[in-house]
């Protein structure tokens, strides 16, 4: 079996499991800007990227933001496809007793034509505050993949575009984020993909990722974001069934990140 480097990028970077001012947690999406291979992660960055898995694939994933307890985030997806497209779920959490955020999600993606695909997902949110108690939302995300040529992939995807507002005692507007990327692959060892994103809550930022597969076991990564100034690196590793995922991000004045995910998938048949 071989393995693509493609296998190793996300949108922002191989450890920013966050935007700027965000609580939600989106650990590593790589099928985002690869036209090669599918990831299961893709269900927290573009649905439309889920139309190309082809076997059953899990995930968990985990980060501690700046070393803090408070800032801890662990996340885990599931995807299978059938004969109409891909069924997704997953469910996420970030923070500690005091402040904590939860998600839980189901999504479907698809193939629109040779060219085109498209997915679309549905969110449920909640916060909840110690000393205010808990407060939720529900909302919904899609997205849509081109692929113009086999070397070249485009995104594009809408978080909550309609205005949704948390439930009393928050009451507050979740907010929406639109995002397009860019991947260009000159070889199945190299990638790079750039990212813009504006976010109705942190304003608009950009992320530039490298990522090279010198050997079929290992890949390794880098990049960095401008709405958080981190750098990031990390590997990867292929292990027959498994893939672990370890990186870590730097910021001048917050410290460092790191980050652990472990993904299984079924191999796909080989014809006979």
């Amino acid at each position: 079996m071989t393995y693509c480097v493609s296998c190793c990028m996300l949108p922002f970077g191989l450890l920013q499991d966050t935007g700027p001012g965000d609580d939600r947690i989106r650990p590593p999406s790589p099928r985002t800007y690869s036209n090669q291979y599918a990831d299961v992660f893709a269900v927290f960055h573009n649905q439309a990227s889920l139309a190309r898995i082809r076997t059953f694939s899990a995930g968990a994933y985990a980060s501690r933001r700046f070393m803090l307890r408070a800032t801890t985030g662990m996340a885990f997806a599931a995807a299978l496809p059938v004969s109409s497209g891909t069924f997704a779920v997953s469910a996420s959490r970030f923070g500690y007793e005091v402040f904590n955020h939860h998600e839980a999600s189901v999504a479907y993606g698809r193939h629109l034509g040779r060219y085109v695909d498209i997915g679309m997902q549905f969110d449920y949110l909640s916060t909840r505050i110690q000393e205010y108690g808990s407060a939720h939302a529900v909302t919904a995300e899609a997205g849509i993949a081109v692929h113009p040529a086999s070397w070249l992939q485009v995104g594009l995807h809408a978080f909550s575009p309609a205005p949704v507002h948390y439930s009393k005692p928050v009451n507050e507007d979740i907010g929406s984020r639109y995002t397009l990327g860019l991947g260009f692959e000159p070889s199945d060892k190299i990638l790079l993909a750039l990212e813009g994103s504006w976010d109705t809550q942190s304003g608009t930022f950009l992320s530039l990722s490298f990522a090279y597969q010198p050997a079929p076991v290992l890949a390794i990564c880098s990049g960095f974001t401008t709405g958080t100034r981190q750098n990031f690196l990390g590997v990867r590793l292929f292990l027959k069934r498994l893939r672990i995922d370890m990186s870590t991000g730097y910021h001048p004045r917050l410290g460092i990140t790191p980050a652990l995910g472990v993904v299984y998938h079924i191999p796909a048949r080989q014809p006979k």
